[in-house]
């Protein structure tokens, strides 16, 4: 409907004012310097630009790195956005099906985690290979996207540049000009557009004079519902957007401008957005079983006991199908290597399949009935035994995908190993199904105003420009997956539903470990083999709300000593001088909520058995939906054809009571039996029970009705109640600007000078912790002015000298103007409450540039090339690569604390008895660990606090952390930091050789490079805790290294295993992640390639039989993609990467083709038809992103193949 109605008003209009009488001479109005439109562009040729110095300026008196992307190179792809259109531009790579970059992570506990690519597909860009640069809207910050509906051209200025903004992204500014009203003439254009997928898209821009000369208003309007090839992916979007234009003529005449501008945005996008990367690989194993290709180390390195320096292959003998079933009794450790046992806690899970087999049911136990039968370490939910009781349920096998296999056969290079994406798509068309279904969704709302009063005197010798803006956006995001966009396959083979089949005798008699497994053999999981989706609603949703607000002083003066003398040599030589200062004010406030999107109600805490612990990982609401036939006695896994999720589940299950079946552990026994009372003996061991244990002495098994709380319900208390984390913060700068601009002996040297001062003050709190697990954003202990404070005060330089050689009067004879140039710009940019690990406030990130350069150009301006060298780095960043928190969190907090617990409540001792009694005695001792190493744990954590207090101060969930406090618990985690320097080669070629032939290409040379990683506080605080957990016996080998007092205490999570130490925990999950970081020195930056090539050109008849036809085409050729590295050992032994060896993808080249045709319909009304085919040559493909040790693609990131789009315009 709003398609139609945008049709029908473009008919009116066009009907009502094509035949307007317009004749006579259109009228000329001087711009200010502060301004500037697309209508001075020629094709893809722009002769000026603001983002030197916020003053118009002519681009070649400008020493930084410019492109601007005008609206016929933007019309001319058939781009709308930045994904469809920045892949084009000068050193430059963004996200998207269209687009060049994924940006994933890379090592054993990396995630491909697409959450923040899905909410803000365009702000995934890189410029130069370092980060992306500031979105700006009119050089005002903006947190929406722009699109082509309203957009004059999109100014790309690469590297820092201070006097455009002195705190701001190092990768430079990405800005785009909005449309403005124009008093000129009246005129519109209504565009609607299709495509193979389905997609519909009108916009509507029509300008309207009000008072002539004086008074304009536009408005431009977009209705769009894009779809994508993976169904069932859309993007709906709608914007609105006014401007208007004043110039009243009594203050414009005699020498003197003034000009009164207001535009205003409201938009809102609602989408389903397509994932860019194949599902992760937890499947194929299955029938294929796991391999690990033969590596050799270089020659004269440290082969490290390798003969002839081959580390050899390594595969499983027989399919995972067969192997996971070969012990029925399976302990914690898994008895299949790639096998990993899955501790998923106690909630309860639903379950359905895409072809109905499985009937949509809740269960209790997310391993639940369908889980592994293994020897129990705990009491769980539902179920009142303690330790020694057969059986589970919350624990079941599954794989664990390459890395776990890595780890599991000992591989040197383990952690170095990724999880492995999906790459056959007749196993799951990635292509065109997203694996999501419905159950995902990413909204984004906002409105920005902006207005300006811009007033020149004397002939534009002098004037000032006053201008504010204002945004506010809402965007968000929810979903059913999270960071687990897999599929698995349930291993186990039987079912456990009913507490009858731990007991044959419920009346008091154990029976024998022979008889349950009779038992169990006789119920058997139907779902056994069956390939299956399955993640919790708790990871993946959050709203972020933002506010932001800026205003702008600026005054000029521009003085020309030419028109003020005879013009003798002296006052050549002296020129043109404009002074630019700039009073500016930006405030930025932004609240993010992380929430789960489901929580369980009071009553289903208690049934579960965790009474006021809602965020409990065991009170987590879980899906597992079912998608295939059971792969039992497959052969391979290709063909398989896997959907999607193709229920709505996610935006369903909170809407209705569920029935889930619960163990009432009311006590129903005779009087007379006492919970401690002797039971019997539990089956598989030899310890007596007690009547507390007996199952018969309670209600069991009963099903209950409860209704689930949804975060998204539209209540406020629903969402409160389900936020698990929240943050605000605010950031606001004022900041003081001068720039010079001289122009010296004709024009002939220009230079440019800036300074900056900038005064900052940030603002940072985190929510506490309410008693259920859940945020507390109560504003007595959460705001603004209750947490963290950090001012900054930074002064800036910019610096730019242009020479044009052929304004020389000795040189005027040279065939083509020749122009030497120079940059070097620096920024800071502004990151509120970022603390390092030690609780510590960074510094903020740094940027840096320095460029040289040439430009040739023809004197008719046909043809212009420009090259640039350049080196710009990034000091103290945000690291691209993190070590996750969470399992030093599980270190100091949980697993430590837990069990230093155990050994001082001497429940360690209880389990150490009985491993004895059954002949396992451990090689530990008990007594060491009660004497000896219990209380070098409790020096450790005193050690740990006094040396670093703040971190615990910053992460501690207040109150929890003391030796020996079981409930230690850190909240966050924080940044790691690195540094990177990228240097290179840039040229851009513009041309129009003959009337209608426009042509632009632009290609880069690139190498960046990683170092300071992960940052000083990093790295102090994991090499203490290295220290204190290791003794190094000083050698510089790890290998060699031993396990200290306090690192020798026993895991509560597996104490008997032969890695059950807390150093040994450490060393495997941690200090892995931290080597890796440190790894990163001297690497080059990932997925980027050293050279890369693109090319526009288009072609336009105007006379002939061919009249109105246009041909066009673009070409994109990239390099080799840097997505790994060979590893090795130095001389020490240890793990690092070869950086004399890396892994590349191939090369990669796209074509595209375009063909309009334009042509009158009647007087000042034309119609024009543009067809655009994407990558005609090319189809579907994955394109290698991060590459194994073994030279294996971990990563890949999905690319279109043919597609096309058509694009009607009507002009009026």
């Amino acid at each position: 409907m709003p398609i139609f109605l945008a049709c029908t008003f473009a008919a009116s209009i066009g009907a009502g004012y094509s035949q307007e009488d317009t004749d006579g001479e259109e009228e000329i109005f001087n711009l200010s310097p502060f301004e500037i439109t697309g209508s001075e562009d020629e094709g893809y040729r722009a002769s000026s630009t603001l983002a030197g110095t916020r003053l118009r300026t002519q681009l070649e008196d400008v020493g930084a790195a410019i492109q601007v992307l005008t609206n016929e190179f933007i019309d001319d792809l058939g781009g709308t956005d930045a994904s469809s259109v920045l892949s084009f531009a000068t050193n430059t790579e963004t996200n998207g099906v269209r687009g060049d970059l994924l940006q994933a992570g890379a090592g054993t506990h990396s995630d491909n985690d697409e959450t923040e690519r899905l909410l803000n597909p365009s702000g995934a860009t890189r410029v130069r290979g370092l980060v992306k640069a500031d979105n700006t809207r009119n050089y005002f910050r903006s947190s929406s996207g722009w699109d082509s509906y309203n957009v004059d051209r999109v100014d790309l200025l690469r590297g820092p540049n201070s006097i455009l903004f002195g705190l701001g992204s190092p990768g430079g500014v990405m800005n785009a000009s909005t449309i403005s009203a124009q008093l000129n003439d009246d005129a519109g254009k209504f565009q609607l557009a299709f495509d193979e997928h389905g997609t519909v898209r009108a916009n509507l821009d029509y300008n309207k004079i009000l008072v002539e000369d004086q008074l304009a208003i536009r408005f431009a309007l977009l209705e769009e519902d894009e779809k994508f090839a993976q169904d069932p992916a859309y993007e709906d979007q709608s914007r609105q957007f006014v401007t208007a234009t004043y110039r009243p003529a009594a203050l414009n005449d005699e020498g003197k401008s003034f000009a009164f501008q207001v535009d205003f945005e409201n938009g809102s996008i609602n989408s389903n957005r397509p994932r860019f990367s194949p599902p992760n690989d937890y499947l194929t194993a299955f029938t294929d079983g796991y391999s690990i290709a033969e590596i050799q180390l270089p020659e004269g390195s440290n082969y490290n006991g390798y003969t002839n320096g081959i580390i050899p292959a390594v595969s499983t003998d027989e399919t995972i199908a067969f192997s996971a079933d070969a012990d029925l009794l399976m302990s914690w450790a898994s008895s299949a290597p790639g096998v990993t046992v899955n501790f998923d806690g106690n909630g309860i899970r639903y379950y359905s399949s895409s072809d109905g087999s499985v009937d949509s049911t809740w269960a209790l136990g997310r391993g639940g009935a369908y889980g592994a039968l293994m020897n129990n370490s705990g009491a769980t939910a539902g179920n009142p035994f303690g330790p020694f009781v057969l059986g589970s349920l919350h624990k079941e096998r599954v794989l664990g995908g390459l890395t776990t296999y890595a780890t599991n056969v000992s591989h040197p290079f383990a952690s170095q190993f990724s999880r492995t994406s999906l790459s056959d798509e007749t196993v799951f068309d990635f292509y065109n199904t997203l694996i999501d279904g419905t159950n995902k969704r990413e909204w984004s709302d906002w409105d920005n105003l902006r207005f300006s009063v811009s007033n020149t005197f004397m002939d534009n010798l002098f004037g000032y420009e006053l201008s504010y803006f204002q945004e506010t956006s809402d965007r968000g995001q929810t979903t059913l997956m999270g960071n687990n966009n897999r599929f698995q396959v349930d291993l186990n083979q039987f079912l456990r539903e009913d507490i009858q089949y731990y007991y044959q005798d419920l009346e008091g008699t154990a029976g024998t470990e022979e008889e349950i497994a009779a038992a169990l053999a006789a119920n058997l999981n139907p779902n056994y083999g069956r390939v299956f989706i399955q993640d919790t609603t708790y990871a993946g949703n959050r709203m972020i709300h933002n506010e932001s607000d800026g205003y702008r002083a600026s005054a000029f003066l521009d003085y020309d000593f030419r028109n003020k003398s005879d013009g003798g040599w002296l006052s050549r030589l002296a020129g043109r001088h404009v002074l630019n200062g700039v009073i500016a004010s930006d405030y930025s406030e932004t609240f993010t909520r992380v929430f789960q999107r489901h929580v369980y109600p009071d009553e289903l805490l208690e049934a579960v058995g965790f009474p006021g612990q809602r965020f409990n990982n065991n009170t987590r609401t879980a899906i597992r939906y079912y998608v295939s036939d059971s792969l039992v006695g497959a052969t391979s896994t290709s063909g398989l054809n896997l959907s999607g999720i193709e229920e709505s589940i996610l935006d369903t299950i909170g809407t209705q009571p569920i029935q889930v079946r619960v163990f009432d552990t009311t006590w129903i026994a005779d009087d007379s039996v006492l919970p401690g009372d002797a039971w019997g003996t539990v089956p598989t061991t030899t310890q007596d029970s007690i009547q507390g244990r007996n199952p018969a002495n309670y209600v069991g098994w009963v099903t209950n009705t409860y209704q689930l709380i949804d975060a998204l319900s539209g209540d406020p208390d629903d969402l409160e109640l389900a936020t698990r984390t929240a943050t605000i913060s605010s950031t606001e700068v004022d900041s003081k600007i001068l720039s010079w601009q001289g122009y010296f002996w004709d024009n002939a040297v220009v230079g440019t000078f800036g300074y900056r001062e900038d005064e900052a003050v940030g603002l940072n709190d985190t929510s506490g912790i309410r008693s259920d697990g859940g945020a507390n954003i109560d504003p007595s202990t959460f705001g603004l002015d209750l947490g963290d404070r950090y001012e900054l005060k930074t002064i800036s330089k910019n610096h730019s000298l242009v020479v044009h050689l052929n304004k020389f009067t000795a040189l005027e004879g040279l065939p083509i103007k020749t122009s030497l140039t120079y940059n070097k710009g620096e920024n800071f940019q502004p990151a509120a409450g970022r603390l390092d690990n030690l609780g510590d406030t960074l510094p903020p990130p740094q940027g840096e540039t320095e460029e040289f350069g040439i430009l040739l150009s023809s004197k008719d301006n046909k043809y212009s090339l420009r090259a640039t060298k350049f080196e710009t780095s990034v000091i103290n960043a945000t690291s691209t690569s993190s070590i996750p928190q969470y399992y030093l969190d599980l270190l100091i907090g949980e697993n430590g604390s837990t069990a230093a617990a155990d050994i001082a409540s001497g429940e360690l001792r209880e389990l150490y008895d009985v491993e004895v009694a059954e002949g396992n005695a451990p090689t530990w001792s008990i007594d060491d660990q009660e004497n000896i190493n219990l209380p070098a744990w409790y020096a450790f954590e005193s050690a740990l606090d006094a040396a670093f207090p703040n971190y615990v101060d910053q992460w501690l969930v207040a109150g929890t952390y003391s030796p020996s406090n079981a409930e230690t618990r850190f909240s966050r985690g924080g940044v790691t930091t690195e540094d990177t320097v990228s240097k290179g080669y840039e040229f851009e070629f513009v041309a129009s050789p003959v009337r209608g032939l426009r042509i632009a290409a632009n290609a880069s040379k690139t190498e960046a490079y990683r170092s300071n990683a992960p940052g000083s506080g990093a790295i102090e605080l994991y090499e203490f805790i290295d220290d204190a957990l290791w003794d190094d016996k000083g050698t510089e080998s790890f290998s060699d290294d031993t396990l200290t007092d306090a690192g020798a205490l026993r895991s509560s999570y597996s104490p008997f295993g032969e890695t059950g130490a807390l150093g040994e925990y450490w060393r495997n999950t941690t200090w892995p992640q931290y080597q890796n970081l440190l790894a990163l020195n001297g690497q080059k930056v990932a997925e980027l390639p050293e050279w890369k090539f693109n090319m526009l050109a288009h072609y336009t008849f105007s006379e002939g039989r061919f009249k109105g036809l246009g041909l066009g085409t673009s070409f994109r050729w990239e390099d080799e993609r840097a997505i790994g590295y060979y590893y090795m050992f130095d001389q020490f032994g240890n793990v690092v990467p070869n950086l004399e060896s890396q892994i590349l993808s191939d090369t990669n080249e796209r074509i595209d083709l375009n063909v309009n045709y334009k042509f009158d319909l009647k007087e000042k009304m034309d119609w024009k038809i543009q067809l655009n085919v994407f990558n005609v040559f090319g189809k579907d493909e994955l394109r290698p992103v991060v590459a194994n040790p073994d030279g294996s693609i971990a990563t890949y990131r999905i690319q279109e193949g043919l597609s096309w789009r058509l694009t009607n315009t009507l002009t009026f």
